[in-house]
């Protein structure tokens, strides 16, 4: 009760002097810190008090002449951003304004810069978009931060790292800026194992932004990065580097199969040889698959690269990965993938390939048991594919995080799955036009 009176009393009462009560402002901001913070917090009944705080934090923030001062204050507005959004948007022009300058001063105080660089990434949230004048502010912050060769980065990367998150993530367009950025992190991916799972998400984010582009002017070297990655990484950093992957052929499947050819033959050999772990044996079993239905000369291409480093013909290697890729199937728990396992099958039966062909009743067994796992009854009691898009579906339902497509990239993500031959393709008329 005293904290949430202490807070009140201060954002009513702007005539307070910074000389004679900047203890208690300063009190007050870290007591509405905690309010804002609090689980059961408001935000509909805080708009009424939302400028006023956020003008009399600005004043207590311009006014403080500590480091230490400075940075509590815009934890406390960084948090505001975060929990009022875009309501808060309208008011903070002059603040944002203010940032460069502050940045300027704070050359010689990385923590302090690493609020800077906190909030600087939730007003770009809160603002849902990348204003244009502050381009030129954000992306050399970026570039200092994720630039392995600066000392600051030890403090600044995960912070900055975040900015860029938001930046790609709210950006309409792919531009110059943007792709030049992307140099670090070909750097960042090899630097430091804690911030991976962050890298990869960018790349990826980066990938869906203008995935032509990319793949064909930085595509190779971040997959010869992953193919150097791949053999270090545990399990999970494995699945997260295998999105990444199936990502570039989802997105552009005859390009994105040929760019992530360089790993391909990794994969195919961790299912020669059995991979143990269910998750990752999913992931390969799915881009094995994309391949095929992406590109069969490619397809061909990996078969032969694998072949040759066991010192077997052809058809024996892609039958011993055939019969593992048959008995492991059933351990697929996605139905999404699935479905993608069973397109995968029944497009290897169009190869009439005599060994494929022997293996006819297991095939079908397996396709079988996916059509059962997809199909449900309609009102009329015909058999519906649950995975095929109808139009005007929603294609949140099939998302993997259950986005609501609230930025660009979430739109960009709808797009994949829109075009996606799991979500395109009804199974069963697929099998039967084979």
């Amino acid at each position: 009760m005293e904290r949430s009176y202490c807070a009140g009393f201060w954002i009513h009462d702007e005539d307070f002097s910074i000389e004679d009560t900047g203890v208690v402002r300063l009190t007050a901001a870290t007591t509405l810190r905690y309010a804002i913070d609090d689980f059961e917090f408001n935000g509909e009944q805080f708009k009424d008090y939302m400028f006023n705080a956020f003008d009399l934090l600005f004043t207590l923030l311009k006014e403080g002449s500590e480091c230490e001062t400075k940075m509590q204050i815009l934890n406390v507005m960084c948090l505001l951003l975060e929990r009022m959004g875009s309501n808060i948007v309208p008011h903070s022009k002059t603040f944002v304004q203010y940032l460069p300058h502050l940045w300027q001063e704070s050359e010689d105080h990385n923590m302090l810069r690493c609020a800077i660089v906190a909030t600087l990434a939730e007003f770009v949230k809160a603002f849902g978009s990348v204003p244009e004048d502050l381009t030129h502010f954000l992306l050399p912050i970026i570039q200092m931060g994720t630039n392995i060769n600066e000392s600051s980065i030890v403090y600044l990367l995960e912070d900055v790292l975040d900015l860029w998150t938001a930046v790609l993530e709210y950006s309409p367009t792919m531009t110059n800026e943007l792709m030049q950025l992307f140099n670090n992190m070909l750097s960042l991916l090899d630097y430091t194992t804690e911030t991976l799972r962050t890298c990869l998400y960018i790349s990826l984010v980066h990938l869906v932004l203008a995935p032509e582009w990319v793949m064909r002017s930085q595509g190779n070297q971040l997959m010869s990065i992953c193919v150097s990655l791949m053999s270090d990484l545990k399990n999970e950093g494995v699945v997260m580097l295998m999105r990444l992957v199936d990502s570039f052929i989802r997105a552009i499947p005859g390009l994105g199969s040929e760019t992530v050819m360089p790993i391909l033959p990794k994969i195919f050999d961790r299912i020669y040889e059995g991979e143990e772990y269910p998750l990752v044996m999913s992931m390969f079993m799915c881009i094995f698959g994309r391949t095929l239905l992406s590109s069969h000369e490619v397809f061909n291409r990996v078969i032969a690269e694998v072949a040759r480093d066991k010192n077997e013909n052809e058809q024996v290697t892609l039958i011993k990965i055939f019969d593992i890729f048959l008995t492991r199937m059933s351990n697929v728990a996605q139905l999404d993938q699935r479905k993608l396992l069973g397109l995968t099958l029944i497009n290897f039966l169009t190869t009439q390939s005599t060994p494929i062909l022997q293996r006819f009743n297991k095939i079908m067994s397996n396709i079988v048991e996916v059509l059962n796992d997809i199909s449900k009854a309609a009102d009329d009691g015909a058999y519906v594919d649950t995975l095929f898009l109808l139009e005007g579906q929603c294609p949140s339902n099939f998302d993997e995080y259950g986005s609501c497509y609230k930025t660009d990239h979430d739109q960009r993500k709808k797009q994949l799955i829109l075009n996606d031959p799991v979500h395109t393709i009804v199974l069963k008329d697929y099998l039967q036009s084979q």
